[in-house]
């Protein structure tokens, strides 16, 4: 996570204390998705805890189809995701993962099990 200490300080609390929270060290790493150049999703485990997260790389908006079942992904996330600006991160619990993401162009997402 390579920024200046005033573009962490600058994020939502919410953000922050997930970018905190993130492992330093994987039981499990899988690649979901991807195309070299174009988008990556991967899903990666630490403990019982699983992280999907995913970026575009193109130019152009890309939604991105997710199967986090298939993997024994369930219950509550949070999710954390480009807002309509750049530098803009938005977070939210939803009840379910997520199946659809939409990636802004150059944007990306991750999502937690809670």
């Amino acid at each position: 996570m390579p920024d200046s200490p005033e573009s962490y300080a600058s994020l939502p609390e919410d953000v922050r204390t997930f970018l905190t929270g993130l492992p330093t060290a994987w039981d499990e790493t899988r690649l979901l998705a991807g195309y070299p150049g174009e988008y990556v999703v991967i899903a990666r485990r630490s403990g019982k805890d699983w992280y999907i997260a995913g970026i575009n790389g193109t130019e152009e908006k890309l939604a991105v189809e997710l199967d986090p079942a298939k993997y024994g992904i369930k219950g509550a996330c949070q999710l954390v995701l480009d807002g309509d600006s750049d530098r803009d991160l938005v977070s939210t619990e939803v009840d379910a993962p997520v199946t659809k993401v939409i990636c802004r162009s150059r944007g990306g997402f991750v999502m937690k099990t809670l």
